[in-house]
C-alpha cells in the first residue's frame, strides 16, 4: 500500500479535526436557561412555563386548547410521569408551544416567552438567532386517538426588546417581530427535528429575548405551515421548541495546511452552521462558494454575505502540492553479464512510500515463472528473465486503489 507524504496527511487530520463543527460554541449564548434544563420546580400537569428558570411568559398556568382538554408548554424528565418523545440532543426539558386562536376575533392571539440577555450585544455587530421545532403528539378526545397536530406557523417569530420592555404582555397585545418563521432559514441536523435561524446587527440596545406567537390577523384558511402540517379541525396546532441560541456570528476555518493542486474542498461545514435564508459566498480572490480548489499558493479567507450583513473568516495559508503519482517501469533490460541496464527498476515519484509490492513474472503462454514481494528491487540475474523472454505485471496497491501496469521484456 502506497500513501501521500506527512504534509497532506496533516491536512486530513485538519478535516477530522472539525467533523463536529455543528456542535462547536463560536461564541457565548447570550440566552440563560437555552435548553430549558433549568427549573424553579418540577413540572407536572398542572404547572407550565412560568416554572422554567429564567423565563417569563404570558401564556396561563392552565391553557386549554379548547374546552375538552388541557396540554401541558413544559414537559421535563424531573417528572416521573414524563416519557419524552423527543431526540436526546433536546436534553431533559422542551417547552410546548400552542398557537391559540381567537374563533370569535378570527385571530392569532400572543402567546409569548422572554427572558433577559445575559449580555448586550456589541453594537453594530452580526448575531446569529436560531431555535428547534420538533412535533408532539395529543390525544384528540372527541375521536378518542393520538395526533400530531405540528403547524410551525409563518407568524412564530422572535423581537429583541430594549430595557423599557416591562415583562407585561396581553394575548392582545400587537407587537411586532424582528422576524418570523416565514422570512428565516430553515436546516434539519438532529432527526426529526428543523432548526429554524435568522441573523440582525445589533444596535446595543437589546435587552431582552421575546419569543412565540405574535398577535395576527391573517385568516385560518391562509395560514401557511414551516416544514410541517396543521389539523385545521383543532383551530390551533401545538410544537415543541427547544435550544435557543443568540450568538454572535463568527466564522473560524481550519487550517494552515498543504493541499492538493487542484483538489476540490469543502468548507460547507462552516457555513451551514448557519441556518439562514441567504447567503452568498465570496473568497478574497473572487471565487465563488463553499466547495472550491486551489491552484496557487497563499492567503485566503472568505466573506459570507447574508440578508442582514457579512461575517469574513479568518486567513488560512494555503500551500499547494503537486500530488500526482509519477510511476516510471522500465520496458527492458538485459542481464546478461555486460553491466549494461542489467536491473530491473521501477521509480517512484517522492509522493509515494512504498510499503507493500508484489512482482510477478510469466512466460509467453501465461505461467508464472517468478514472483516476489520484497521491498528492495529485484534483480533480473537472480531470475529466470535471464533465460527466457517473458512478460510481466506489475501490481501496485495503493490503499484501496490498485494500478496495474502490463509491460513487454525482449531478454537477448
Amino acid at each position: 500500500m502506497l500513501k501521500f507524504r506527512s504534509t497532506l496527511l496533516k491536512f486530513i487530520c485538519c478535516i477530522l479535526l472539525v467533523q463536529g463543527v455543528y456542535d462547536r460554541i463560536y461564541t457565548q449564548n447570550l440566552i440563560p436557561n437555552p435548553g430549558f434544563e433549568n427549573y424553579d420546580d418540577c413540572p407536572d400537569e398542572s404547572h407550565g412555563l412560568y416554572l422554567a428558570s429564567n423565563w417569563g411568559t404570558n401564556i396561563p398556568k392552565k391553557l386549554a386548547g379548547n374546552d375538552i382538554w388541557r396540554q401541558r408548554n413544559y414537559i421535563h424528565n424531573c417528572d416521573p410521569e414524563v416519557e419524552p418523545w423527543w431526540p436526546t440532543e433536546l436534553g431533559d426539558g422542551v417547552i410546548g408551544y400552542l398557537h391559540h386562536w381567537d374563533p370569535s376575533e378570527d385571530r392569532s392571539l400572543t402567546q409569548l416567552v422572554w427572558t433577559e440577555l445575559l449580555a448586550a450585544p456589541e453594537k453594530d455587530s452580526l448575531y446569529y438567532v436560531e431555535y428547534t421545532t420538533a412535533p408532539t403528539m395529543l390525544y384528540y378526545i372527541p375521536e378518542s386517538r393520538y395526533i400530531m397536530p405540528w403547524c410551525v406557523s409563518f407568524n412564530l417569530g422572535v423581537q429583541l426588546a430594549g430595557a423599557d420592555f416591562d415583562g407585561i404582555v396581553d394575548e392582545t397585545d400587537s407587537l411586532v417581530p424582528d422576524f418570523t418563521a416565514a422570512n428565516s432559514g430553515v436546516a434539519r441536523r438532529i432527526q426529526g427535528t428543523s432548526q429554524i435561524g435568522n441573523c440582525f446587527t445589533a444596535t446595543g440596545l437589546e435587552r431582552y429575548f421575546l419569543f412565540g406567537f405574535f398577535l395576527d390577523d391573517t385568516p385560518w384558511d391562509e395560514y401557511t405551515c414551516v416544514g410541517s402540517n396543521t389539523y385545521k379541525d383543532f383551530g390551533w396546532s401545538f410544537f415543541i421548541a427547544d435550544n435557543i441560541k443568540l450568538e454572535k456570528m463568527k466564522l473560524e476555518i481550519c487550517c494552515d495546511t498543504t493541499v492538493c493542486d487542484k483538489e476540490e474542498i469543502d468548507f460547507s461545514e462552516y457555513t451551514d452552521y448557519y441556518a439562514l435564508p441567504e447567503k452568498q459566498i465570496i473568497w478574497n480572490d473572487g471565487v465563488i462558494g463553499a466547495k472550491r480548489s486551489f491552484s496557487a499558493s497563499g492567503q485566503y479567507r472568505f466573506t459570507m454575505s447574508t440578508s442582514c450583513g457579512s461575517v469574513t473568516s479568518n486567513w488560512v495559508d494555503i500551500e499547494i502540492e503537486d500530488c500526482q503519482a509519477k510511476v516510471f517501469v522500465p520496458n527492458a533490460f538485459s542481464p546478461n553479464g555486460d553491466s549494461v541496464n542489467p536491473l530491473f527498476v521501477p521509480q517512484f515519484s517522492d509522493d509515494y512510500e512504498i510499503t507493500r509490492l508484489r512482482l510477478s513474472i510469466f512466460n509467453r503462454w501465461g505461467q508464472l515463472v517468478f514472483q516476489t514481494e520484497a521491498l528492495d528491487t529485484p534483480d533480473g540475474t537472480e531470475n529466470p528473465l535471464a533465460k527466457v523472454s517473458t512478460y510481466g505485471i506489475w501490481n501496485m496497491n495503493i490503499e484501496k486503489r490498485t494500478i496495474q501496469l502490463l509491460n513487454w521484456y525482449t531478454v537477448r
